[in-house]
């Protein structure tokens, strides 16, 4: 009988717990008719700037999460995690008549996207990590210390992911690399 208790107890936690991911694009206007005006027009327009230059997209994941524990036997257990990770793109919208900005820019932006795409990769990572790292915290006599340890290993995980992210930046320079410039397609 004490079997099947704890083996209801184990089933009811994996199905309280997931992993929520929410997809937002805030978009900007950029106007140019001219391929020659293009790339200014875009830094003019950019709400996006890092150390007073300005970049043409951006991806932000913030991680949101919760847990629940349950005393028993004297000892405290994590019984419910939720991790809701919202990545929030940043993103030009074209406004042109121009076909050859039109063309320009249909050869750029999926490069800038496919860049912007592999932060919100990385936002998955850790959301996920942060997630089974939360479950499989170890029961302690303490909650309030359950609670301290979930605080410190979430606060490391997102530190992590800003390293990540500032590591893929740096190794594709900004997404250079992988011809997420515009100047690339003029």
């Amino acid at each position: 009988m004490r079997f099947l208790i704890l083996a209801l107890l184990l089933i009811s936690f994996n199905t309280l717990s997931k992993v929520s991911i929410i997809e937002k694009t805030i978009e900007y206007k950029v106007t140019s008719n001219s391929k020659d005006t293009l790339l200014s027009a875009l830094n003019l327009s950019t709400p996006i700037s890092m150390n007073g230059k300005p970049f043409h997209g951006l991806t932000n994941n913030s991680i949101k999460w919760t847990i629940s524990w349950k005393s028993f036997h004297n000892r405290c257990r994590v019984f419910k995690v939720t991790t809701n990770l919202t990545t929030t793109y940043t993103m030009p919208k074209l406004e042109t008549e121009s076909g050859e900005v039109q063309a320009v820019w249909d050869d750029w932006y999926p490069y800038l996207l496919l860049h912007e795409k592999g932060h919100a990769k990385l936002g998955k990572l850790y959301a996920n990590k942060v997630y089974r790292g939360l479950k499989d915290i170890k029961p302690n006599k303490d909650c309030e210390k359950l609670t301290e340890i979930a605080d410190s290993l979430v606060k490391d995980l997102i530190e992590q992911l800003s390293d990540a992210n500032a590591e893929y930046d740096r190794a594709t320079n900004h997404g250079e690399t992988e011809n997420a410039w515009i100047y690339q397609h003029l």
